[in-house]
């Protein structure tokens, strides 16, 4: 080999090995790049699963609470002694009975909901927390209507009559038609719930 050929060799050389170290570098960056997809993909789909667990729990808690206040509200049917021990001995009434096992006194059922809400938000955001807040206020006025009315005066006319009979009206405890506004409002903000998770869940499961 003549010298004059010489650096035209090493050139050659160092030429290819700087077309080496970029497919190197360029493998390397594709792997990092491919890599990154796939966990973000991978946080995606854990994500979505995530969040179809928690529109799932939070439609059994709805359902739960729904079934609960309904139940409550419900009218004992051909028992006019309850009604009357509504009037004159309240505590010895099957509605109190009723009120102390599925009303709500000690506030379990709100709290249930409470703790599911701050869940909710964090996946959903602000604004889809708003059938829980409803449900919430719902809930804590029945609580409150029954302790009025088990704690109240038993009189039957003047204002403390008529407090008295909006208090049985607001439990569903009144002769009156139903359902009324208040079983409108408990069912309205669990269609509410529903309208924001049934999608989700209907895409799990397609």
């Amino acid at each position: 080999m003549s010298a004059s050929t010489a650096p035209d060799l090493w050139s050659s050389v160092a030429h290819a090995g700087l077309i080496l170290s970029i497919v190197e570098a360029g493998a390397v960056t594709a792997a990092a790049a491919l890599t990154f997809l796939t966990l973000n993909t991978w946080r995606i789909q854990n994500r979505g699963k995530r969040k179809a667990e928690i529109a799932e729990q939070a439609m059994m808690d709805f359902y739960d609470a729904v079934e609960r206040l309904s139940l409550m509200r419900r009218r004992l049917v051909g028992d006019e002694e309850a009604t009357q021990l509504l009037t004159f001995e309240k505590k010895r009434s099957p509605y109190y009975n009723k009120y102390l096992l599925v009303g709500d006194p000690r506030g379990s059922l709100i709290s249930t909901i409470g703790q599911r809400r701050a869940l909710f938000r964090i996946y959903f955001g602000a604004t889809a927390v708003a059938p829980f807040d409803k449900l919430t206020n719902l809930a804590i006025e029945l609580r409150n209507a029954g302790q009025a009315l088990f704690t109240g005066s038993n009189a039957v006319e003047g204002d403390e009559g008529v407090r008295r009979l909006a208090l049985l009206s607001e439990l569903g405890w009144a002769d009156a038609p139903r359902p009324d506004a208040m079983d409108r409002a408990i069912g309205s903000a669990f269609a509410e719930l529903e309208a924001l998770c049934k999608p989700i869940l209907d895409g799990r499961r397609s």
